[in-house]
């Protein structure tokens, strides 16, 4: 597999009872869970997880229940420079415009920043995070892509 792109689409009117991807994002999060360590784990349920949360509040408001969300986009190394994020991110960026609706995102990678620049995002808010056990920090963007004028098929 070269890469993968994962989307949270916003829930309809319809949707009252939890989707299967929902259920199945939950059984990946736990398999994650259990092989990182108890500290690891603390850290993004408590300070990453509130300090995630109020960056996204903060950055895009009430847009954000709107939004689809790009929650995972990343490319094996050795694939990486063929196009490939774009043709992952394309199909899910499409159907979150032809539904009239932003896109958003965050990314603690300062490198991919610019990239997803090029793809229309613009940063709307920036905060850092403690690393416990360490002496560093972490820095997380935030990031939207509005809804394009026109959107091509």
């Amino acid at each position: 597999m070269a890469g993968i792109a994962i989307w949270e689409r916003p829930p309809v009117d319809s949707e009252k009872e939890e989707r299967e991807e929902d259920k199945e994002y939950k059984e990946d999060e736990k398999k994650f869970t259990a092989i990182i360590s108890p500290e690891l784990t603390a850290w993004m349920d408590g300070d990453l997880a509130t300090g995630s949360e109020r960056l996204s509040e903060e950055s895009f408001g009430e847009q954000r229940k709107a939004a689809w969300n790009l929650t995972i986009l990343c490319v094996d190394p050795g694939y990486q420079g063929q196009g490939i994020v774009r043709k992952l991110a394309d199909p899910g960026m499409k159907k979150a415009w032809a539904e009239n609706r932003p896109i958003i995102l965050d990314t603690g990678n300062r490198n991919v920043v610019k990239m997803y620049e090029r793809f229309g995002f613009r940063v709307k808010g920036e905060t850092t995070f403690h690393i416990p056990g360490t002496s560093g920090s972490s820095t997380w963007w935030a990031m939207m892509a509005a809804v394009p004028p026109k959107c091509e098929d």
